[in-house]
C-alpha cells in the first residue's frame, strides 16, 4: 500500500483493501507494519495521531473497504519484535528483558565457566522453555480460534520440543553423573523439526504477504487503467465541444455575408418593385434569411441565463416605453440546457408579445411568471391593458405567436377582456 503523503505532515497513509476489511485498526497496522505494541498504537490515537477517513479513531475501530487510515507519527515507533509479539508481550519493559536474556544465553554459552556450564546451561534453557511454554499457550489459542493448520504445526512442534527437553533435563537433574555421556539427548532432534516448522510458516506468510501484494498491484493498474480513460474520455468530448464551436462560428460568419450581402440585394429588390409579385417574393425572401440569421444568435445555453437575459431584453423595453415591469421566477433553477429552437422561437414569441404590448395595449403594468410544475412549464405573461375581443378575427401578430408555440409543441392560450388587459400563458412539456 502506499505510504508517506496524505496531508497535515501524515508519516503513512493507506487505503484498506476488499480483502483487509472488518479488521481492527490495531490488526491493519499489525498487518502493514509487522508486529505493533499495542499501548503504542492506543498513545497514538489518543494523540489524535491516528485518523481514519480524516477524522480521529481508536485502536479498536473496525475498517471497511475503500476507508482511509492515516499515521501521523514515525511507523517505526509502533514496532515490536516477532518475538514479542509471538508471546504477547506488550510491555516494551519485558520485551527489553527478554532480549537482555538472549545476550546472557548467548554469553553463557560462550564464555560460561565450564565447572558450572551444564546447570548454567539448563537453567538458561529452563527459562527458555518457559518462553516456549508461554508461546505454546499463544499459539493454541490462535489454532483453536481461526483452525489455523500452521498454527497447530507450530504448537505440535513445541509441544515435542517441550516434551524431548523434560526428559533431558530429568535424565541430567535424576541421574548420576557418568551416566551423561552414554545417554541419548533427544532435544537434538526435535530442535530442527521445531526451526522446520517455523521456516514453513514464515515461508506461508511470506507467500501470502506477495498475493496481497500482487492484488493490490493489480487494483492499483485498474485503477489507473480506468483514471486513463476517463482523461482520453475528457479529451475525446473536449475536442468534440471546440470542433463544434468552430463549426457554429463558422455559420455564422456565412450568416452574416449572406446578411450583408444578399440581404442588402434583396432589400433593394424590395424597394425597387415595393407592388409587384417579384417585391413580394424578395420580402419573403430576406424575412426568411432574417430568421435564418435570428436562429444562429440563439444558440443552445443554460436555462438561468437564458431567462436572465429574456427578463433583461423585456425589462429594458418595456421600463423604456414608460410601462412598470415585474418579474416572477422559482429562486432554485434546475441544471437545464434550453436547446437552440427552444431559445429562438421563445425569444421570438416574446419580442412579439412585448411590441404589441407597447405598440397596441396602453397598459402601465407588464408582469412575467415563470412557473415549474415537475417536469411541465408554463410562462405567463400578462398586462392591465385594453384588452381585445377575443372572438373577433385574430391578426398577424397573434398567428405568428400561435405557429412559434406549436413548433414548440406547445399550448398558448390566451384570456382577453376588452378595458381588462391580456394574458398569455405557454405550456410546455420541456425546455
Amino acid at each position: 500500500p502506499p505510504a508517506g503523503g496524505g496531508g497535515r505532515g501524515a508519516e503513512a497513509r493507506w487505503e484498506v483493501p476488499r480483502e483487509q476489511r472488518r479488521l481492527s485498526v490495531f490488526d491493519f497496522l499489525d498487518a502493514m507494519l509487522g508486529p505493533v505494541d499495542r499501548k503504542a498504537v492506543m498513545a497514538a490515537a489518543r494523540q489524535g495521531a491516528l485518523r481514519l477517513n480524516d477524522e480521529p479513531t481508536v485502536a479498536g475501530a473496525h475498517l471497511a473497504e475503500g476507508d482511509i487510515l492515516t499515521l501521523d507519527v514515525e511507523p517505526e515507533s509502533l514496532r515490536r519484535s516477532s518475538t514479542a509479539r509471538l508471546l504477547d508481550i506488550r510491555s516494551r519493559r519485558s520485551e527489553q528483558l527478554l532480549k537482555a536474556w538472549t545476550g546472557l544465553a548467548l554469553l553463557w554459552h560462550l564464555l560460561g565457566p565450564m565447572e558450572i556450564w551444564w546447570m548454567g546451561a539448563y537453567l538458561i534453557h529452563i527459562v527458555g522453555n518457559g518462553f516456549l511454554f508461554l508461546m505454546l499457550v499463544r499459539v493454541v489459542r490462535l489454532a483453536l480460534r481461526e483452525r489455523n493448520r500452521m498454527a497447530m504445526a507450530v504448537c505440535g512442534a513445541i509441544l515435542v520440543q517441550i516434551g524431548f527437553f523434560t526428559h533431558d533435563a530429568g535424565m541430567i537433574l535424576f541421574s548420576e553423573a557418568e551416566d551423561w555421556e552414554s545417554a541419548m539427548y533427544y532435544s537434538t532432534f526435535a530442535f530442527p523439526l521445531m526451526l522446520a516448522v517455523f521456516t514453513a510458516s514464515l515461508l506461508r506468510r511470506f507467500t501470502r504477504a506477495l498475493q496481497i501484494a500482487e492484488e493490490l498491484n493489480r487494483d492499483l493498474e485498474a485503477k489507473v487503467a480506468a483514471s486513463r480513460q476517463l482523461i482520453e474520455q475528457s479529451f475525446a468530448e473536449r475536442r468534440t465541444l471546440e470542433l463544434q464551436q468552430a463549426a457554429q462560428q463558422e455559420r455564422m460568419q456565412i450568416y452574416r455575408d449572406l446578411h450583408d450581402d444578399v440581404g442588402s440585394k434583396l432589400l433593394s429588390i424590395v424597394h425597387a418593385g415595393r407592388d409587384s409579385r417579384l417585391g413580394e417574393l424578395a420580402s419573403s425572401a430576406l424575412q426568411s434569411l432574417r430568421d435564418a440569421v435570428s436562429r444562429a444568435n440563439n444558440p443552445a445555453r443554460p436555462l438561468d441565463l437564458f431567462l436572465a437575459e429574456l427578463r433583461e431584453e423585456s425589462e429594458l423595453r418595456l421600463r423604456g416605453a414608460g410601462h412598470n415591469f415585474h418579474w416572477e421566477q422559482p429562486d432554485e433553477l434546475p441544471d437545464l440546457v434550453v436547446s437552440s429552437r427552444t431559445a429562438y422561437n421563445l425569444n421570438r414569441i416574446f419580442k412579439e408579445l412585448v411590441s404589441n404590448i407597447i405598440r397596441h395595449a396602453g397598459a402601465d403594468e407588464v408582469v412575467m411568471r415563470v412557473i415549474r410544475d415537475r417536469d411541465r412549464w408554463r410562462l405567463v405573461l400578462s398586462d392591465n391593458g385594453r384588452g381585445f375581443d377575443s372572438s373577433a378575427v385574430m391578426g398577424n401578430g397573434i398567428r405568428n405567436i400561435n405557429s412559434r408555440a406549436a413548433e414548440l409543441d406547445a399550448r398558448a392560450q390566451w384570456e382577453a377582456v376588452p378595458g381588462q388587459g391580456v394574458t398569455l400563458t405557454l405550456e410546455l412539456a420541456s425546455l
